[in-house]
């Protein structure tokens, strides 16, 4: 019986130990493999990369002729293209029938009075006189107009117009219809105060009264209005892109300057007297100001009847006693 085990144990150890020898020579076998395939793959490696030179060939004239044909093709296919102007004057000669239909529409309407042409830019200041017997505009085509509304109707409307040598921003009537304040933009955007007189057309008949440059301290002027005190004197109100409202007689002197403190102004207004003035600000803000140069300006006939009236009341008063 242990003769029986012995044997056993000794086949057990027998067959483990050729199972280790073949590991071992499978790992060896694998191992010479690796070593010798390492020069033949960087061997295939070289062969694989290197290529043949290809020598430059030089550029013919034919070459160069052929790569300059689609650019010249190209810049004679390019047209001169056609201003935002001429493109409107194109269209208003040869309306299309949607457009001939907003016209009718706009014409037609029962409220519709006429149409004012001749400017050849954006029209941005407008301002009508304290009669309504004129229209002033302002453009930036650098030309301001002053249109006599007698015959509203008239097809032909007449007009004085006043060729400026920078940009109009606003416009407001002074104490006259022909008296026209105009708060213009600079070569730096400052703002420039004036007052022109229009006689006519005439250049000789068109002069400046006064002018006050940079009429807020090298800021742009956004807007500008006009309140009448009496027939013969009034007030400018000037507001600036920031926050500062300034104060202008008719005469160009300054009355007061305001700040809105609202880091810059969005609109103003003054009152038809001139007794009040606001500004509406970027922080949501209206501001509501007085001029402290108001005053209530009495005529003297108005005086004297007024002194007449209290003669007969304290008389009335006497008398019933």
């Amino acid at each position: 019986m242990t003769s029986s085990k012995d044997s056993l144990v000794d086949a057990a150890s027998q067959s483990s130990s050729h199972a280790t020898l073949l590991l071992l020579g499978l790992f060896f076998a694998a191992g010479v493999v690796y070593l010798v395939s390492l020069p033949i793959r960087a061997l295939w490696k070289a062969v694989s990369q290197r290529k043949p030179k290809v020598p430059k060939r030089e550029a013919s004239s034919s070459d160069i002729t052929s790569s300059s044909q689609p650019s010249q093709k190209a810049a004679e296919s390019q047209k001169p293209g056609v201003s935002m102007k001429q493109l409107m004057k194109k269209t208003s000669q040869n309306p299309t029938k949607a457009q001939i239909a907003i016209v009718d529409k706009a014409t037609h309407h029962p409220l519709y009075l006429n149409t004012l042409k001749g400017h050849t830019d954006n029209v941005g200041g407008l301002a009508f006189s304290a009669d309504g017997s004129a229209l002033a505009t302002a453009c930036e085509d650098r030309v301001i107009r002053i249109f006599k509304l007698n015959d509203v109707r008239a097809k032909n409307m007449g007009f004085m117009k006043h060729n400026m040598t920078t940009t109009p921003v606003d416009v407001a009537f002074g104490s006259a219809p022909n008296l026209l304040a105009v708060t213009a933009r600079g070569i730096v955007q400052e703002a420039n105060l004036s007052m022109v007189h229009l006689a006519s057309n005439k250049a000789s008949e068109q002069h400046t009264l006064w002018q006050v440059p940079n009429s807020h301290d090298g800021r742009p002027a956004i807007l500008l209005q006009s309140a009448h005190r009496s027939e013969t004197s009034g007030v400018l109100l000037s507001c600036s892109a920031k926050n500062e409202l300034r104060l202008f007689s008719f005469a160009g002197r300054q009355l007061a300057s305001v700040d809105a403190a609202g880091l810059h102004n969005h609109m103003a207004a003054i009152s038809l007297d001139g007794r009040f003035f606001a500004a509406a600000t970027f922080t949501s803000d209206v501001k509501v100001c007085t001029d402290s140069s108001f005053t209530i300006e009495i005529c003297p006939a108005c005086c004297l009847l007024l002194l007449l009236l209290l003669l007969l009341r304290l008389k009335s008063s006497f008398l019933s006693e």
